[in-house]
């Protein structure tokens, strides 16, 4: 699942790339707004990561690219509830965040870190060594001519979530 996050450009460019990508068995991609058109649901735009993604949780196999990597702040934020990188892991959701220096970068760069890495998260997802839930970090590498991605741990408790 591609979060808002990465625009409907960017996110449709991926779409398209990936459908080039042959692997077994095949990766279903789609754009966070447009997975909740079909059936109705009011999910769309602008939706409260804790409602997504009990969706998202519900229906079970998805994992989320995304650039939500930071602690929001402010009243807003805290009207929302708990940051996306910790909800993901709560609802087993594996999550794969690019860096907050990412989050100001083009859709074009967005979209070159997705498809760079696309072997890499496939082989994490596939191999099951991880459990889902868990959380990886996409970042550029010093050069910003390649990127890199890392398993980032989970230091914060999950129990005191409230979702």
């Amino acid at each position: 699942m591609l979060d808002e996050c990465l625009t409907l450009r960017a996110s449709h460019l991926i779409i398209d790339a990936l459908r080039l990508y042959k692997c077994e068995p095949p990766i279903q991609v789609e754009f966070l707004e447009e997975h909740f058109k079909p059936d109705g649901t009011q999910i769309g735009k602008g939706a409260w990561d804790v409602d997504w993604t009990k969706i998202l949780a519900e229906e079970g196999g998805w994992s989320v690219i995304t650039c939500d990597s930071g602690r929001s702040r402010g009243e807003r934020a805290r009207l929302k509830g708990p940051p996306l990188q910790l909800i993901l892991p709560a609802r087993r959701i594996t999550g794969f965040f690019m860096s907050g220096a990412m989050s100001s970068y083009s859709g074009f760069e967005k979209f070159r870190a997705v498809i760079y890495l696309f072997p890499q998260i496939v082989k994490i997802l596939s191999t099951h060594d991880y459990p889902m839930g868990t959380r990886f970090k996409i970042r550029a590498t010093a050069s910003r001519q390649g990127y890199e991605i890392a398993e980032w741990p989970l230091t914060d408790s999950l129990a005191d979530l409230s979702i």
